[in-house]
């Protein structure tokens, strides 16, 4: 294998440990290849302990197991979901017999090589990532479409609408820059190999084969493909671990971004003032387009002006913001509800167009709305050329909806109590400025679990004017354990109150329990 192409090298024992045990389950074999003679041996993992290492089962075939024994030097490989596994300069000794079967044991390696079979394997980009793919010619003429597979050798791209008469003919010189949601780039030289047109569907696909590049680059090229394999895993097999997603796929507005010195409270003039009662009830006599139409024209809005990747706003997307824009200033909190609502893969998008919405929120005044300001987050980005107070509110913001949400058993729970708890406890962000966020969304926030005096858990789907809960959404029976048909109960005087917060996922109350949003 050319070491040139290396994808990763794993040195966290944990890691390690995890993907030996993954060949350990999956009775997957592996080849034990002596580093002078290269002869090999093929055997199963039978045992995985981080203090006395791996135990292998009798290696075939039998006439070299003298040489294993011997303490030989050998390189484990394996492969693991289509990677390669290599674990280089081990030796084993003879292990007690386990009945009459021969075992041998080696220590845990201090480091795995991931490779790729790569001209046999081509990683897909799955269809909730968006990997924006700028293609340049000679010329410099230029189109940007998304990448749709990758590999060592190749690639394929998608346009939503027709290029060909970009790309007159197959055999020319392109250049690929490709563009992640982490706002990271890499850039390499391809050829035209192929090229077709989907009329019904309006789609440009492109295959490439990528051109003679530096080592380094192809290392770069050789990590990318392990990502996308590795996050293929993730979504198919686990349904999305968040901690498991590859760091260029998350937006650095979706992660915990550490805050190096305190900040100051939000001065009044810029954070949690609300615009006058008069500009929310004004043409009150216009109809109300349901807040999850609003919301999903949204997403489709900004997910095409992220493929188009233009500096200004497309027609599109001015068009949806004005309708945002109706439904914030009549259907506020149901809409905060709705936004509340993320699929099982969480996309960037969603994030980052639910946490614009938060932050133009906090930071709207009577000078310019919130869909304004919501428009430029959009367009700038949540954490650049930001005024320092609202980057740190922005940070706060995108830490706790990274906490808030979990995945279990491809079902997303919501959780923004225990999200801002985590937080404080970590000391990343001021405690003034939390305390000054759960003082404007509340502390039990819309969307958030309760637990009700009347045995109950519900959700909370709107405030009254001091923040507290006003309408919550009974779902679970407490003493029962039992699930409750959902049913919309305004808290009165001498009616239930809210105890504190509640487990969703120990009660199993996912977020889709929040469909539909609160009617008006």
């Amino acid at each position: 294998m050319n070491q040139s192409t290396e994808g990763e090298a794993v040195t966290n024992p944990a890691d390690i440990v995890r993907l030996l045990r993954t060949a350990q389950e999956d009775v997957i074999p592996v080849s034990l290849v002596f580093t002078q003679s290269q002869r090999s041996l093929s055997t199963y993992v039978i045992d995985v302990d981080p203090q006395t290492g791996l135990t292998l089962d009798e290696p075939m075939p039998r006439a070299l197991a003298g040489e294993l024994a011997s303490g030989t030097a050998f390189t484990l490989e394996t492969h693991i979901d289509g990677v390669q596994i290599r674990a280089p300069d081990l030796s084993a000794r003879a292990a007690p017999k386990a009945g009459d079967e021969p075992r041998f044991q080696c220590p845990l390696p201090a480091v795995l090589y991931t490779n790729q079979r790569r001209r046999s394997y081509r990683a897909q980009v799955r269809r909730s990532l968006l990997i924006g793919a700028r293609v340049r010619d000679e010329g410099d003429v230029d189109c940007t479409g998304r990448l749709r597979d990758m590999s060592v050798d190749g690639c394929g791209i998608e346009f939503e609408q027709d290029v060909r008469a970009r790309f007159p003919e197959l055999g020319m010189t392109l250049t690929i820059e490709l563009d992640f949601p982490n706002h990271t780039r890499l850039e390499c030289p391809a050829v035209l190999q192929r090229m077709s047109f989907n009329g019904d569907a309006g789609i440009t696909t492109l295959g490439c084969r990528l051109a003679t590049m530096p080592a380094q680059r192809q290392t770069a090229i050789a990590a990318l493909v392990t990502d996308l394999q590795r996050d293929q895993i993730n979504f198919r097999k686990k349904g999305g671990l968040r901690e498991e997603i590859p760091e260029r796929f998350l937006s650095p507005e979706g992660e915990p971004v550490p805050v190096q010195s305190p900040v100051s409270k939000p001065s009044s003039s810029t954070a949690g003032r609300r615009p006058a009662k008069a500009a929310r009830s004004k043409s009150a006599s216009e109809p109300r387009e349901s807040v999850e139409a609003v919301w999903r024209n949204t997403l489709a809005a900004v997910r095409r002006q992220q493929q188009h990747n233009r500096a200004e706003p497309t027609p599109d997307l001015a068009e949806a913001v004005q309708r945002l824009s109706r439904s914030w200033h009549h259907q506020r909190q149901p809409l905060f509800v709705h936004s509340r609502i993320r699929s099982a893969d969480n996309t960037d998008i969603e994030q980052r167009t639910a946490i614009a919405l938060i932050l133009a929120d906090h930071c709207a005044n009577k000078a310019e709305d919130c869909v304004t300001v919501f428009a430029k987050r959009l367009m700038q980005g949540l954490l650049r050329r930001l005024p320092d107070d609202q980057r740190t509110l922005a940070q706060l913001i995108a830490a706790q909806d990274a906490l808030a949400y979990r995945l279990n058993n491809g079902r997303v729970y919501y959780q923004p109590t225990q999200a801002l708890g985590q937080l404080h406890r970590k000391g990343q962000f001021d405690a003034q400025l939390i305390r000054w966020l759960i003082e404007t969304q509340g502390l039990y926030s819309l969307g958030s679990a309760v637990r009700l005096s009347d045995d109950s858990i519900a959700l909370v789907l709107r405030h009254d004017s001091q923040g507290q809960p006003l309408w919550v959404r009974q779902v679970y029976r407490i003493s029962e354990q039992s699930p409750l048909p959902p049913k919309d109960v305004r808290l009165e005087a001498d009616g239930p109150t809210v105890e504190g917060p509640a487990d969703p996922v120990k009660a199993d109350l996912a977020v889709d329990l929040l469909r539909p949003a609160l009617r008006q």
